[in-house]
């Protein structure tokens, strides 16, 4: 681009972070394998690149974030690093810095659901769809799952809660704010999620194996336990959707389908990029996948190795059900 980039922010609800991001707290912490495999190196990617945002935004001292450190009691571990953040006001802050080094170059447009990316495109050299689900994108083969979750929380003074974020099937956060944070329930089934008392009993599950002492000590409050449901949406592998997308058409009219075997044969929708598929770590992967995205538009060198980006190319599973096709016609027309 050798014009000033000018960028426009298109919103379908009244103002943002209104769903996920809503919550009074997100939570992140480290992905420990055995193997170090790619998704413990994106997720130590991720944190990395969103410890570094929050240090740029001075969040602690803002008073929205605090990267405490996580206790993995499954494991029984101790992490420096990781903790909680105020996902809403983290939000906010990404929006007014943007604001300040583009000025009259950005737009926000709230109320402003769009159709088709074909309406989105009218007008830009490139377009990034971070909607959470895929409506827009039928095409693009992005094999996206609505997950439905509930957090919980009761009233506590500062004391009574635990120093860091603990984790294992759950977490809890420590007491901010006067409220103890505790989540997450999940629910593949439901798409129009309510808070439910099933949903603070599986929560106060989960405080309960954490932290058998906490739990007793909140047993008396958690009737009145207050809470907010949502929903996130995950790929089959887990990992998120980060770069350009496929179209399924084109695949299907490609005149030598038989030679395309790597990710770099698919045909891509030119100028239309995803941030999507992140589920519950969007804060370890929203900022790396926004830099990788501003990367891949700018021509700039990129920021992870390319095994990595591979990992999280939005064609992954229009590409592996591509050679499943063609390794079961190879079969049957050898037979």
């Amino acid at each position: 681009f050798e014009r000033p980039l000018k960028v426009a922010a298109f919103e379908k609800a009244s103002e943002p972070a209104m769903g996920a991001s809503g919550n009074p707290l997100a939570i992140c912490h480290p992905l420990h394998s055995a193997d170090n495999n790619l998704a413990s190196q994106l997720v130590d990617s991720g944190l990395q690149t969103t410890t570094d945002w929050l240090t740029e935004l001075n969040a602690k001292a803002q008073g929205w974030a605090d990267l405490c450190g996580v206790i993995e009691r499954d494991r029984d571990d101790a992490l420096s690093l990781g903790g909680w953040v105020k996902p809403a006001q983290f939000v906010m802050a990404c929006l007014a810095s943007a604001h300040s080094i583009l000025q009259e170059r950005l737009t926000l447009q709230y109320n402003a659901p769009h159709q088709s990316v074909t309406e989105l495109k009218r007008g830009f050299d490139a377009v990034i769809v971070c909607t959470a689900d895929d409506a827009l994108l039928a095409d693009a083969g992005l094999a996206l799952r609505a997950i439905a979750g509930q957090v919980s929380w009761v009233e506590a003074e500062l004391r009574e809660g635990p120093d860091r974020v603990l984790c294992a099937s759950g977490y809890v956060a420590p007491v901010v704010e006067g409220k103890l944070l505790v989540g997450a329930s999940f629910d593949r089934e439901e798409l129009a999620p309510q808070v439910t008392e099933q949903g603070h009993e599986d929560n106060f599950e989960r405080l309960r194996e954490l932290s058998p002492d906490l739990a007793e000590a909140m047993r008396a409050r958690w009737p009145l336990a207050a809470g907010r449901a949502s929903v996130r949406f995950a790929t089959p592998d887990r990992l998120p959707h980060v770069g350009s997308i496929t179209s399924l058409g084109a695949l299907r009219s490609h005149p030598h389908p038989q030679r395309i075997s790597q990710l770099d044969h698919l045909p891509r929708v030119k100028g239309v990029y995803v941030l999507l598929g992140l589920g519950s770590r969007g804060l370890s992967f929203a900022p790396l996948g926004a830099e990788l995205i501003a990367q891949m538009i700018l021509g700039a060198p990129p920021s992870l190795p390319e095994r990595l980006i591979q990992a999280i190319d939005p064609a992954r599973f229009v590409l592996r059900a591509h050679r499943r096709e063609a390794h079961s016609f190879g079969r049957h027309t050898a037979h």
